[in-house]
């Protein structure tokens, strides 16, 4: 389908000026780590994804982006490349094109991701350029139903450092976690949890 949707518009000869994007919500475990599916656990096979850029007159054309990016760059990215009033520096997210400029470092960012699994298990994650925290912990009801499910998740609490450089599919790991990473990923969680809180009471006021 996508192939059709490219010849449409070359046969409309709007192809070279569309600004064309394709990416993925989430990738695909086949029990790597034990699960199947898009899975609640943020291991690198579940939250790697395409993302893939035509920009308007083949700008960029061939070029690969090596550092560690996320969706909320895609918003940013297409205000710049329309050229849009108002910064994107406002918004979270980096604009794609500080990356394809080599404005933007690896080392420089830091990515959160986090999962509920059916409001009981809670997964987290922080990479910070080749560095990544991993933890897993029971949330709401999970501590009030946990006579039933300790058979479910007998592994309540996890967590693990992995140095992706080394151990890029996240096998070992180490139950030593870097303080100053741990901080970091304390300081994002509650930022995150925050907003959460403040999506629901507006939700709330909609209704």
């Amino acid at each position: 389908r996508i192939g059709e949707l490219i010849e449409h518009l070359k046969q409309k000869g709007i192809y070279e000026d569309t600004l064309f994007i394709l990416f993925g919500d989430h990738g695909d475990a086949f029990m790597e780590h034990g699960e199947y599916g898009h899975c609640s656990a943020p291991y690198n096979e579940v939250i790697n994804i395409p993302l893939i850029i035509k920009f308007p007159g083949q700008k960029y054309a061939g070029k690969e982006v090596k550092e560690n990016v996320s969706v909320m760059d895609i918003y940013p990215t297409i205000l710049e490349a329309l050229e849009a009033e108002g910064s994107p520096r406002d918004i979270d997210g980096y604009s794609l094109f500080d990356y394809l400029e080599r404005k933007q470092k690896d080392n420089d960012r830091k990515i959160f991701i986090e999962s509920l699994y059916k409001t009981d298990l809670y997964t987290a994650a922080l990479i910070k350029g080749k560095q990544k925290y991993f933890r897993m912990e029971p949330r709401g009801n999970w501590l009030r139903r946990a006579a039933r499910k300790i058979s479910s998740f007998p592994n309540w609490f996890y967590e693990k450092e992995f140095d992706l450089a080394k151990d890029p599919k996240e096998k070992a790991g180490s139950k030593e976690v870097s303080p100053q990473l741990l901080r970091e990923f304390e300081e994002m969680s509650m930022v995150y949890q925050r907003r959460q809180e403040n999506y629901k009471s507006y939700k709330r006021e909609m209704v």
